[in-house]
């Protein structure tokens, strides 16, 4: 199956799952790691930032995603 990476706004109904996406690809990140050293600290507090980040980008601009979810 081919899937488009057309680009379309996220819904606000999905920011818990953008949010858990964003922790997902970011729990490795030097600075992040920095920050909060301790593994499982880092990978439990990063959903709650993120969704922060995409709330705060919702309300003020703009969140785009891929339409199938593919980048």
């Amino acid at each position: 199956m081919i899937h488009s990476d057309k680009l379309v706004r996220l819904p606000a109904h999905q920011l818990g799952q953008a949010s858990e996406v964003m922790a997902r690809a970011f729990q490795n990140d030097p600075l992040l790691k920095y920050l909060v050293p301790n593994d499982v600290r880092r990978i439990r507090l990063l959903p709650s930032f993120f969704g922060t980040v995409v709330r705060y980008c919702l309300r003020y601009g703009e969140v785009y995603t891929t339409e199938h979810w593919t980048a």
